[in-house]
């Protein structure tokens, strides 16, 4: 199963440095880019992605400042970052990518393919209901390093159903209602694997009342982790 990291929305003038500091952490994963991606994967890109880049034109039709002009020039906009990471000795294929959502905010998300999945379930059968602890744990920091490159206030991980899925407007109120008011709704709407919530936006204890309380943990990086992956 392919998979993608969604931040909640981010103020684009802090967008550039983050996705410098993402580079940064990259190294740790031995990243290697791909610049040999083909003119037909471009195109079939711009085209999945046409319905958002529409939203974004009648976002600027209704009214174009001279601030709002220069953020048109920012390269956060839209970019691409495509190569492979290393995990537990495991190469695997990622996918980066910023884009606006609005006026004022600005999107992160990370494709990751099937084989980051297939590397934590390996050990899942039918008799033993079991995970790779060692690929979960270096999969989950490098989420979170991804969304404390862009100081990101929430981020939620969740199965990839198609390119739009890369261009999603997640809000930090999508996140707060889903991890503290759970409805029917939401959760059909937000298939959410692995939620992170900044310490101190949420209480915990109510996150737990909400959710396996087992499944609620801390981490050193300052995020409220709700953990689905099990």
């Amino acid at each position: 199963m392919d998979m993608c990291l969604v931040l909640a929305e981010l103020d684009p003038a802090a967008v550039e440095a983050g996705f410098e500091r993402a580079q940064e952490y990259l190294g740790r994963y031995s990243f290697t880019e791909n610049r040999d991606s083909s003119e037909k994967q471009i195109m079939e890109y711009q085209r999945s992605t046409a319905r958002s880049e529409k939203n974004w034109h009648r976002f600027l039709e209704s009214g174009l400042n001279e601030e709002l002009a220069a953020l048109l020039e920012r390269p956060y906009q839209w970019r691409r970052l495509e190569g492979e990471i290393e995990i537990e000795d495991n190469r695997h294929v990622i996918q980066l990518f910023q884009y606006p959502v609005s006026k004022t905010k600005a999107g992160v998300s990370i494709f990751f393919d099937a084989s980051m999945y297939d590397a934590i379930y390996m050990s899942r059968s039918v008799e033993q209901n079991l995970i790779n602890q060692n690929v979960k744990e270096d999969f989950i920091s490098f989420l979170i390093l991804m969304a404390m490159s862009f100081s990101a206030d929430a981020f939620a991980l969740k199965s990839f159903r198609g390119i739009e899925d890369l261009v999603l407007s997640l809000s930090l109120k999508d996140v707060q209602y889903w991890l503290t008011e759970p409805s029917e709704g939401s959760i059909r709407r937000w298939v959410f694997l692995l939620v992170g919530i900044r310490e101190g936006i949420i209480d915990r204890q109510v996150v737990e009342q909400m959710w396996v309380a087992e499944q609620v943990k801390q981490s050193s990086a300052g995020y409220l982790i709700y953990d689905g992956i099990v």
